[in-house]
């Protein structure tokens, strides 16, 4: 593990445009689709100082009811203001009639946060879009999204999965927040409404946290710099977590709280990450000795990540301290499905990997209904219906016990010992 830290005053602003040279950095947020947009409008209400917030979307009658300061409505020759309809196709289209405004946007910005919940047809679409083109004009490009409930259905899943992988393609990294992970975290009585807005204050916490460390300099201060060279050019698919802690124990608490955080796997995420980013806040009690023992805490379970701590004093904060840490790993880890396991027959007669199973349904399918067979000629009893087709029985070789090392009964170079239906190669069926 490789620490990074540099020292700086406390809350002091950055006064530096990595883009123009001038000025503070600059930073704007991208709010795409309804849920990106729920979440912008969340963020804005709660306060994130230098800002501008751009709400992005197809459905003009949604974009009119967002409190977002700046509105953005896209693709009016595509879908008339009335919406993608859940079809990233129609949300990518959307987005290019407006793709050369959001450049201009981005010109002159340092950073960019583009928010979106995926699976459905605006965010998934048009935020990797808006993601090239930030990019294209020069501002590192971080994206948060949300990922859809299992109870949301197949396809959205499946069309989540293709939005991530065009976002890890057009941004420089990307944050997920699995909706179904969140699930865990909350109360299960809790109503819909409560439940989303968990959501939007999960994401609005690791913006904040990002922000905070790289737009104020503290006791321990990851710069813009730091951050751009973290996850530039990696490609990233991240993950991220908050806690709190308090007492004599916190430092141990809040590390016990992230490995068994959900939303890290349990601390899986850790221990295969390659960047980490941690970002603790607390009183001016906060002592090195405590930063210390964070690094060698979180060392043991992230032993090959590059990490980089930042420390702000908030003295309101009390005995109480709060750890954002946002994991990064440049190669996806994608979840398989274990294959079936088939017991396989001798010879290879019976199908033992899915791959062939499922070409031996394709098989099935594909033949159609077949024509009736010349009376006599046909297997099948008449009246009788198709059977079902039922897997083959594997059978092993039945050894042949005392007689094992005799001298086997041959005719016309056949072992008459062996029985007939595996001299055939005949199948049995099990029916």
């Amino acid at each position: 593990m490789v620490l990074k830290e540099s020292c700086g005053r406390m809350n002091e602003p950055i006064e530096m445009n990595e883009s123009t040279g001038t000025g503070k950095l600059s930073l704007k947020v991208f709010g795409v689709g309804s849920a990106g947009c729920n979440i912008a409008e969340h963020l804005q209400k709660s306060g994130l100082s230098g800002a501008e917030f751009i709400a992005v979307n197809t459905d003009s009658t949604v974009l009119s009811r967002n409190g977002v300061s700046h509105k953005m409505l896209v693709g009016r020759q595509t879908t008339g203001g009335l919406g993608a309809g859940g079809e990233a196709d129609r949300g990518r289209s959307a987005i290019r009639e407006n793709a050369d405004d959001i450049e201009i946007l981005c010109q002159n910005t340092d950073l960019v946060f583009v928010l979106a919940g995926l699976g459905g047809g605006t965010g998934t679409g048009a935020a990797p879009i808006i993601a090239a083109r930030a990019k294209e004009a020069g501002a590192l490009v971080i994206c948060f999204v949300t990922l859809p409930f299992e109870l949301e259905g197949r396809r959205k899943e499946e069309q989540a999965k293709e939005g991530l992988s065009d976002l890890k393609k057009s941004a420089d990294g990307v944050i997920c927040l699995p909706n179904q992970k969140v699930f865990k975290l909350i109360d299960e009585s809790a109503s819909l409404v409560d439940t989303f807005s968990t959501t939007n204050e999960y994401v609005a916490q690791g913006v904040r946290a990002i922000w905070k460390l790289v737009s104020e300099t503290g006791e321990l201060n990851v710069d813009f710099a730091d951050l751009r060279s973290l996850i530039r050019s990696r490609h990233a698919q991240s993950s991220f977590a908050t806690v709190e802690a308090g007492g004599s124990h916190r430092i141990r608490d809040a590390v016990d709280n992230l490995v068994k955080h959900p939303l890290l796997e349990e601390g899986k995420v850790l221990s295969h990450a390659e960047a980490v980013l941690v970002s603790i806040s607390g009183a001016s009690s906060l002592s090195m000795a405590e930063l210390t023992r964070l690094t060698e805490q979180l060392h043991r379970h992230c032993e090959k990540a590059e990490v980089k701590i930042g420390a702000n004093i908030d003295d309101t904060l009390g005995d109480q301290i709060i750890v954002t840490l946002i994991a990064a790993n440049s190669e996806e880890e994608e979840e398989t499905i274990a294959p079936i396991e088939v017991q396989s027959a001798p010879a290879g007669s019976a199908i033992a990997e899915s791959e062939a199973l499922d070409t031996h349904v394709e098989e099935q399918q594909e033949f159609p209904t077949a024509a009736p067979s010349p009376v006599g000629k046909s297997w099948r009893r008449r009246g009788k219906k198709n059977r079902a087709v039922h897997p083959q029985l594997p059978l092993d070789m039945i050894p042949k016990g005392r007689f094992d090392k005799s001298e086997p009964t041959l005719y016309k170079g056949e072992d008459l010992d062996v029985p007939t239906f595996v001299r055939r190669g005949m199948t049995l069926s099990v029916g």
